[in-house]
């Protein structure tokens, strides 16, 4: 081969390059794109499941915590079932399938404390039904002492601080993008 016929090959080999170096480029920004989008999608998905976790922490504090105060000097037990049902009606429903899909999907090690939280939830809303209806029956007040409320404050607590972990990874994420 001539130098004469290598000049000759010189425009096809340049455009062949410049096809593979556009492929190339192609590709390395439609990755780059997917996991900017994918990081976005999983910040999105977390402030979600921030809200979502927000919203049960107060349904389920404002919809509960009234009843620890009836009695010895606190609120009466109307005003405590007002408080209930104030915080019920403006309560999102079906909000607690919705997080544990969230927290099945994005993070998986809260799965036990949430549940946990929900299985005590249910057993403090058990204890206050057979507090209102002996209250109801006796009209002391004290009945709602027995529930429990130290362990189940405490669980609230540690739900708080895994619902603010969330949100601190979160703007730890959207720092990086």
């Amino acid at each position: 081969m001539t130098y004469d016929d290598f000049m000759k090959l010189m425009p096809g080999i340049a455009a062949l390059l410049a096809i593979i170096g556009s492929i190339l480029g192609a590709y390395f920004t439609f990755r780059f794109n997917a996991n900017r989008n994918d990081k976005i999608d999983k910040i999105n998905r977390m402030e979600s499941c921030y809200i979502a976790f927000h919203q049960y922490y107060n349904l389920i504090t404002t919809g509960i915590f009234p009843w620890s105060m009836v009695g010895d000097d606190g609120i009466t037990y109307d005003q405590a079932n007002d408080m209930f049902l104030e915080s019920a009606k403006d309560s999102p429903k079906d909000l607690y399938p919705k997080i544990r899909f969230t927290v099945v999907l994005l993070f998986p090690e809260l799965l036990q404390l949430l549940d946990n939280i929900h299985r005590s939830n249910d057993e403090v809303l058990k204890k206050i039904g057979a507090a209102k209806q002996k209250y109801r029956e006796t009209g002391d007040a004290s009945v709602f002492k027995v529930v429990g409320w130290r362990n189940y404050a405490m669980e609230m607590d540690e739900l708080r601080n895994k619902i603010d972990e969330v949100f601190q990874q979160s703007v730890k994420l959207r720092k990086l993008m």
